[in-house]
């Protein structure tokens, strides 16, 4: 039951209509004694209730923060709030001579956003292709040191003889970051709502919470044997992370080790990232007045020549096509295909346009360089808030299966495989937004269920491309 709180003034009008029962003739004048010494009673209760609501917060982890949604944790679980910890991989460097080099246990590397990395061992073997291999981490901690396999790092004061370029060869242990309330939260309910035990569909929910705070939900397949049949035993995991994002192997392993030193002596557990289903989705915007494009292209695409390209400046190619209001301060929108939607929008800062070709050059720089054969397109007011529409959609699906009998033992709160993709949903989506006349929906050109037989496993429909072009 929640508890009952009251305003400053209602806490005065309570005690004046007190003190009028008790004195029928007392005046309750505006700024009399009794008004007075009722404003003076009500502010001190006010204050009693602030002290009593802070009380009653932190008695019930749903409500609690901070510190003590940090004693709830140091009641209710085995591990306490999750710390930011290092990345942990290997680095790969390259041979600029064919003499012996050494990499120095502790060379330092700069990422692009400033972040240090060291190796934790030397190196000295080199393959055919004058590359090795070495062990590293960061030195911050939290998850912005997780860089994808193949980022540039720049080795400083690099040994004679060896490129002052490294790049990522591979994440052992992904960093993550300071736990939030949300995710601590969401533990310490599980853990009082669903006692740990011997191994019962809660406890593997738990396990696989506790062991990444970027897993949100997660389905449980009691007695599961790899499709083949019902085997006592066996267990399959299938970990889900907030709005249904996909969990890394990094963290599939974090997670399958963590369950190994928890799980019954009888159980053999998979854990495994549910099925990605991706969906190119390609919509055409008919905007309202005023709420167009930035700027033009007819008769040709604009396309990016690869040669050169980086995540900044863009070499583009439009022979034959005539472009019209192309100016600094513009928007454009590339396909970058690393990112879930597959397209960013970005600012243009300056342009030098010839006949047939010219160079771009955008801000912030996109999030991976742009693919050599992505059409360019025009950006504009209606572009982001269009394709963040789309993906909410997805965001926003339903369970794996409309079959019960293919549905987990334990569905989470979050109860999050998508279902079926309705193309209503994403006409309405965008058709919503202010500025949009109409949205024409060009694929999928039907609605796209996700149910699997003969018994379904959890598969989350991603949309790998949300293209959106103007009518």
């Amino acid at each position: 039951m929640p508890l009952t709180t009251y305003t400053i003034d209602q806490l005065r009008t309570l005690v004046l209509a007190r003190k009028g029962v008790e004195e029928p003739t007392l005046s309750t004048d505006d700024n009399g004694d009794a008004w007075l010494d009722a404003n003076a009673v009500a502010h001190l209760a006010a204050m009693l209730q602030m002290d009593a609501q802070d009380v009653y917060n932190a008695l019930f982890p749903h409500l609690a923060t901070g510190g003590d949604l940090d004693e709830h944790a140091r009641v209710w679980l085995d591990s306490q709030r999750l710390v930011a910890t290092v990345w942990i991989g290997r680095v790969e460097l390259t041979r600029t001579t064919s003499a012996a080099v050494t990499v120095p246990n502790g060379t330092q590397m700069l990422s692009s956003d400033g972040l240090i990395y060291e190796t934790t061992a030397s190196a000295s073997s080199w393959d055919s292709s004058n590359r090795c291999v070495v062990t590293a981490q960061s030195i911050s901690t939290g998850a912005a040191c997780n860089k994808a396999d193949a980022t540039a790092l720049t080795v400083q004061s690099p040994p004679v003889g060896c490129s002052a370029v490294a790049t990522v060869n591979a994440t052992t242990t992904a960093a993550i970051d300071d736990e939030t309330h949300a995710h601590l939260r969401s533990r310490i309910l599980l853990a009082t709502q669903y006692r740990p035990g011997a191994g019962s569909p809660a406890d593997y929910v738990s396990w696989a919470l506790e062991a990444c705070p970027r897993v949100f939900s997660a389905y449980v397949y009691p007695r599961w044997n790899d499709g083949a049949g019902q085997t006592k035993g066996t267990v399959w995991l299938r970990p889900l992370g907030e709005d249904n994002a996909h969990i890394v192997t990094a963290d599939i392993n974090t997670i399958a080790a963590y369950i190994e030193t928890r799980r019954p002596v009888g159980a053999t557990v998979t854990v495994l990232a549910p099925d990605r289903t991706t969906q190119t989705v390609a919509l055409a915007v008919t905007p309202q007045t005023g709420y167009g494009p930035d700027w033009t292209i007819t008769g040709a695409s604009m396309t990016i020549n690869a040669v050169g390209t980086t995540g900044d400046r863009l070499a583009v190619d439009y022979a034959g096509g005539t472009i019209a209001g192309l100016a600094v301060g513009d928007r454009i929108v590339c396909a970058v295909g690393t990112v879930e939607g597959g397209y960013e929008q970005r600012i243009i800062r300056s342009a030098v346009m010839g006949a047939a070709a010219g160079t771009i050059t955008v801000s912030p720089p996109f999030s991976a360089v742009p693919t050599g054969a992505s059409v360019v397109r025009a950006g504009g007011p209606l572009w982001q808030p269009v394709f963040d529409a789309v993906l909410a959609v997805f965001y926003g699906l339903g369970t794996s299966s409309s079959n019960d009998a293919d549905k987990p033992r334990f569905p989470t709160e979050a109860d999050g495989c998508p279902s079926t993709l309705y193309l209503s949903d994403i006409y309405h989506a965008g058709e919503s937004i202010e500025g949009v006349l109409a949205v024409n929906v060009s694929n999928p050109v039907a609605d796209v269920p996700n149910v699997r037989a003969p018994m379904a496993l959890p598969a989350v429909l991603i949309p790998s491309s949300v293209a959106v072009s103007w009518a």
